[in-house]
């Protein structure tokens, strides 16, 4: 939980005037100065300021400025060792009785370092707690998999998966594939959990190609008719001999970023492209959906971010690229984004083509 939620709640009292994002909270013992809200009204001018410590404003007012996980929080209005004496009435009238020491608000900024600390901790661990029972399903989603791909590869007399996807059945497909993506969203769902276990499968080299090809082919094979609509074709573009090396949870990048551009593309084909620079090898994915207003790209892969016109376009819990983000930077790389209008609309949603980029070094 972010700080500025939890001041919200009232859980947090700080005895000076605060602001924590744009929350701004009267103090318990100090409380706010009409001098500053004459000064600044709603809006401190202090909080905008970067310099961190204790510092004085303009109006002749002390404040202090802390990061705390990652978020400003300003305290404000009041005396401190940097306030002088001044012949302005006005100003000596506003800080009677506002002292306060950069020890004892650096205490409580410290405070509450150490509740966000307490609270990220139990949130493990009840995470935890949630993914326990899933310890044997998930064991047995592998097993089921393992098996389903036996079967296909012995029924078709095939050594290779891929080779057994091309020559099976539909229902021996079917079942391959709702083995592979059970799989795959159990994985998603312990990252979503702990994202710290991203972080925990070691590296090993594969071919990078081999297993876009066979994460497409899965996506490849068609639902029951009546299970849903069609969904677009994916296609592999391009090719690449060389090989990566990378935790084993990095096939979810691939996998959600081809989620996302089934469930938001609106017309044509998805196209994953994969090529090779001087010592990396790119992989994008291409697809035309829902524009992403520039000021939304920084933020589609926070958890739950939706884009205005991606909620118009359909529901959804905002997970995926969160996820795919999680892995990719365990795994030390960025997916980059790009948005470029068409000059079509689907109803009032503006048409864009849309690309998700990644580069990982190659051998």
């Amino acid at each position: 939980m972010k700080l500025s939620e939890l001041v919200k709640t009232g859980a947090i009292i700080s005895p000076w005037p605060t602001v924590i994002g744009n929350f701004i909270q009267s103090g318990k013992t100090i409380p706010l100065s009409s001098y500053c809200e004459r000064k600044c009204g709603n809006a401190p001018e202090c909080h905008s300021k970067a310099v961190e410590g204790e510092n004085l404003c303009p109006y002749g007012m002390s404040y202090f400025r802390f990061i705390v996980a990652e978020e400003p929080v300003t305290i404000f209005g009041l005396r401190s060792s940097l306030n002088k004496d001044t012949g302005n009435k006005i100003l000596k009238d506003a800080l009677k009785g506002r002292t306060a020491t950069f020890e004892e608000v650096r205490s409580w900024a410290d405070s509450l370092v150490k509740l966000l600390e307490v609270i990220s901790i139990d949130f493990v661990r009840r995470q935890s707690e949630m993914l326990e029972p899933l310890h044997d399903p998930m064991r047995l989603v592998r097993q089921v998999l393992k098996l389903s791909q036996s079967i296909a590869m012995a029924s078709t007399r095939t050594r290779h998966i891929d080779d057994a996807l091309a020559c099976a059945n539909p229902d021996m497909k079917s079942l391959v594939k709702a083995a592979d993506f059970l799989n795959e969203s159990f994985d998603m769902l312990t990252i979503y959990f702990n994202p710290e276990a991203a972080t925990f499968p070691r590296k090993y080299s594969f071919s990078l190609y081999g297993m876009l090809k066979k994460i497409v082919s899965v996506f490849s094979i068609e639902d029951e008719p009546e299970a849903a609509p069609r969904s677009p074709s994916i296609y592999l573009n391009g090719s690449s001999y060389r090989k990566v090396s990378l935790r084993e949870n990095f096939k979810l990048v691939p996998f959600a970023l081809i989620t996302n551009a089934i469930k938001y593309s609106i017309e044509g084909d998805i196209k994953v492209n994969i090529s090779e620079n001087l010592s990396s090898t790119e992989v994008a994915v291409e697809s035309v959906g829902p524009y992403i207003e520039p000021d939304e790209v920084p933020l589609i892969f926070n958890k739950k971010y939706r884009g205005q016109w991606a909620r118009k376009h359909s529901t959804g819990s905002g997970v995926g690229l969160f996820l795919a983000d999680v892995v990719a930077r365990a795994n030390g790389f960025k997916i980059c984004v790009n948005s470029t209008l068409i000059g079509r609309f689907q109803g009032v949603i503006p048409l864009a083509s849309n690309r998700f980029w990644f580069e990982v070094p190659s051998r």
